[in-house]
């Protein structure tokens, strides 16, 4: 049988993903026991198997893309150059993404990768600050125009999901979403605020997403290749 890690949490159900180091994860209900929860991954392990050789495939055939001075970085959809400025940390300017003068002598001095890992820490703080302006207020208008009730929401730092809801309604949301367009923004604050009414993906969920936003088929298609993007470009 697989090792895997175990989290349990207020759900309906069991759930199995493969994580983005190749690692297996289940989320469980409390309540099951150990016994119950290993029989129910051994019934998975024909697709654990394929899921890890994909996994396998797609980590070969990725390349790392480093980032410096120059380079362009997505802001709610849009790729905007980083420059050098005397700011005290990453910022927008609407025009460009605003580094620290310290990086343009990092830039001479540090290998591409330790300098782009120095540059994607930076700027993930803007783009928290960006969704704690964003998310909140988006939210709040659309459960309003629906008369949906949640709690949070919070932001994190999920590298596999954009956002998420639990069983107590309460919703979160990845920074890394605010590299996604505005629209696509709008379909996940949707996506979470139907499972407050279905904690499920069942046909009603997904009716009550194309009344929400209609179009989003079309977001879960561009949602699918930034995903791919930033894994390739190391976010």
């Amino acid at each position: 049988m697989h090792d895997f890690r175990l989290v349990r949490s207020l759900r309906h159900s069991l759930s199995i993903s493969i994580q983005s180091d190749g690692s297996v994860l289940v989320r469980s209900p409390y309540g099951l026991s150990r016994s119950y929860i290993e029989r129910f991954v051994e019934s998975k392990h024909v697709w654990i198997d394929k899921s890890l050789e994909k996994w396998k495939i797609a980590k070969a055939n990725s390349t790392h893309k480093d980032i410096g001075i120059g380079s362009s970085c997505k802001l709610e959809g849009q790729d905007y150059p980083l420059v050098a400025a005397s700011v005290a940390r990453a910022a927008f300017d609407g025009q460009h993404l605003l580094l620290p003068l310290r990086f343009q002598a990092e830039s001479q001095a540090l290998p591409p990768s330790e300098l782009s890992c120095r540059i994607r820490e930076e700027l993930s703080g803007l783009y928290r600050q960006r969704a704690r302006q964003v998310l909140p207020a988006m939210t709040a208008e659309i459960a309003a125009q629906h008369h949906l009730r949640y709690s949070g929401p919070s932001i994190t730092q999920a590298r596999t999901r954009w956002g998420s809801c639990n069983a107590r309604n309460h919703l979160n949301f990845s920074w890394r979403l605010m590299m996604a367009d505005p629209e696509c923004i709008r379909y996940v604050v949707c996506h979470e605020l139907a499972h407050t009414v279905h904690h499920n993906h069942s046909e009603q969920f997904w009716q009550l997403v194309g009344q929400l936003y209609p179009d989003y088929l079309s977001a879960r298609q561009r949602l699918r290749h930034l995903g791919k993007e930033l894994v390739a470009t190391g976010w």
